[in-house]
């Protein structure tokens, strides 16, 4: 399961973002690629000045974290630093599964991966997160300041671009919630829940406050159960 979260940054925050990293040192990509990137990755990665967290860093994650459909969704326990990614004229990444565990000082379990883009689709031609499913392969392109989230275990790919340079801003979340099908019927407890929270608000004496409830009451005890913390 993927979900598709549209203004997780603004367009004021778009432009912030690519100001620092358009002054900034880009290096090989090939150089974070691991074991399963190795032959497969060409793109260039932002390269932290004396590889400190950065402002733009800071501003990603937050972002993220205050998206409601983000934490709904995800339900995240740790997020790893974001890296910050370009892919000009002839750049792609073979397909591959992204590592297990990442981060050096604090490593956590990737669960969940996730893509902020960063450039506007008509910017450039290519360049298309291609992941694969049961239902065949969905290729993501999305505006800018739109992210998607996905399952860390897909194979996916990102196509050659054949014009312009496409930038995104990408990284990894360990869950709460380590089971993919247990967050997927999390997830829809939640939406159902906030749908019918909208009939029957708080304090209403509509029939649907019991519905509303019984909802909560399922979420709360399967988290309960569920939950790694």
């Amino acid at each position: 399961m993927l979900i598709c979260i549209p203004d997780v940054l603004s367009a004021a925050e778009i432009s912030s973002v690519l100001d620092v990293i358009a002054n900034g040192k880009f290096v090989d990509g090939s150089a974070t690629a691991g074991a399963n990137g190795i032959g497969i990755k060409y793109n260039l990665e932002f390269q932290r000045p004396e590889n400190k967290l950065t402002e733009i860093d800071r501003l990603v994650v937050s972002r993220l974290m205050e998206n409601e459909t983000f934490q709904d969704f995800a339900m995240p326990k740790n997020i790893a630093p974001p890296i910050f990614s370009k892919y000009e004229v002839g750049m792609e990444y073979g397909s591959h599964v992204d590592a297990p565990l990442v981060g050096k000082n604090s490593v956590i379990r990737s669960d969940l991966s996730f893509t902020v883009f960063l450039s506007a689709p008509d910017s450039y031609d290519g360049g298309e997160l291609t992941i694969q499913s049961g239902f065949g392969e969905q290729e993501i392109k999305l505006p800018a300041g739109h992210a998607v989230v996905y399952q860390s275990t897909s194979l996916h790919r990102v196509k050659q671009v054949s014009r312009g340079s496409r930038m995104v801003a990408l990284g990894w979340l360990q869950s709460v919630v380590q089971d993919e099908g247990m967050r997927e019927v999390l997830f829809d407890l939640t939406c159902a829940s906030r749908r019918v929270s909208e009939i029957a608000p708080a304090g209403s004496n509509s029939d649907m406050v019991d519905v509303r409830d019984h909802l909560n009451k399922a979420y709360a005890n399967l988290m309960r159960r569920q939950a790694d913390i």
